[in-house]
């Protein structure tokens, strides 16, 4: 659990993906300290708000920050830094942690305050204290301590504190990273998304398409998909969770989103459609599943897709169903009054009705 600034110095190739885990090893930085610490990362269990692999495959389809590389203060402060490498933030090259407080900010606002409940800013400080709360509601705190280094580290002959005997656990980093990614058991092993499903529906030239594809969506400041990249196992894995996640997306922001340009243009220039898309989209949810129902409460592979919509997706369903009885008791207030102005209408018209045929007597007496 690092600081926000601490971003700024995550490189792509000090990066690895771990075939065993399965999941995303970063070599983090703590300027602070002048130490160096892995870093994982996991498929998030309900959202894709908050999905590491979707969220950074909608970063890549926008450039990766590739335009800042290209200013002259980048490079003097890589020198500055002593970094040999490509930065994965770029942007994040000098006031990191301002610029995440300033996003949280943006993007989160104010929320009740867990001491008094009083509005408060969500700050960059916020995630690195949040996220050792969480860990500690899975009942993992000491993963998570190890993971942020809160423990003392004094070393004596008496002393086995437990910063000393987690050093150099990776184990207890992936714990305290399942447990930020939001799983009820954050010691059970998590497979991300795959593209293999869809791999073994194609013939070896469809294959080459489908790569060449990937290869073109991925192109930016690092690569990261060719075969002589030593992070390519993650390029399927990125494009495996959007396909995860992109129907949920697409029905929040649609198609017309921006992060969608470059997929758009890309899928015109490989003749891919839409059907493509929704078919993978399925493939990947199905392996998805089969790799990791238990998790998710299912009973076995061939679930139906009642089960398989509902386990992947019961957060945003719950979400979507209590947005329709939202807007459903508010029709039903505005019909109540539209109703109730109808009614007072109504009796205007009578009355209006009713002195029309007295003025028409009276005319009619006089």
């Amino acid at each position: 659990i690092g600081r926000a600034g601490e971003a700024g110095w995550v490189l792509y190739d000090t990066a690895h993906w771990n075939t065993i885990e399965n999941n995303l090893y970063v070599l983090w930085c703590e300027p602070k300290t002048s130490q160096q610490y892995l870093m994982c990362f996991h498929p998030d269990s309900s959202t894709f708000t908050l999905d590491v692999f979707f969220l950074f495959f909608l970063y890549m389809l926008v450039g990766g920050g590739v335009s800042y590389t290209l200013f002259p203060s980048y490079e003097k402060e890589k020198e500055k830094r002593k970094l040999v490498g490509t930065l994965l933030f770029p942007f994040l090259i000098s006031g990191a942690a301002d610029k995440v407080t300033s996003y949280m900010d943006e993007c989160v606002g104010e929320v009740p305050s867990l001491k008094d409940n009083e509005p408060c800013i969500v700050s960059a400080k916020s995630l690195r204290k949040g996220s050792l709360q969480e860990c500690a509601k899975k009942n993992v705190r000491d993963a998570g301590e190890y993971r942020g280094h809160w423990a003392e580290t004094t070393q004596s002959s008496n002393s086995k504190n437990s910063d000393i005997y987690m050093e150099g656990c990776d184990e207890l980093l992936n714990i305290a990273g399942l447990a930020l990614s939001g799983y009820d058991d954050p010691r059970v092993n998590v497979n991300a998304p795959t593209c293999e499903a869809i791999l073994q529906t194609m013939k070896e030239d469809e294959r080459q398409k489908f790569n060449n594809f990937l290869s073109n969506l991925l192109s930016g400041p690092y690569d990261i998909s060719s075969k002589q990249s030593h992070l390519q196992p993650l390029s399927y894995h990125m494009f495996a969770s959007f396909l995860r996640w992109y129907q949920p997306f697409t029905e929040q922001y649609s198609w017309n989103h921006c992060t969608f340009d470059k997929l758009k243009a890309e899928m015109f220039t490989f003749d891919y459609t839409w059907e493509h898309l929704n078919e993978w989209s399925e493939l990947v949810r199905r392996d998805f599943l089969a790799q990791n129902g238990k998790i998710f409460g299912c009973k076995a592979i061939n679930d139906s897709d009642d089960v398989l919509r509902d386990s992947i997706y019961a957060p945003q369903i719950l979400g979507t169903m209590l947005k329709i009885t939202n807007q459903q008791t508010i029709l039903k207030k505005a019909i109540e009054e539209l109703t109730k102005q109808f009614q007072r209408l109504d009796r205007k018209i009578s009355d209006i009705q009713e002195n029309a045929r007295l003025v028409y007597f009276i005319f009619i007496y006089i």
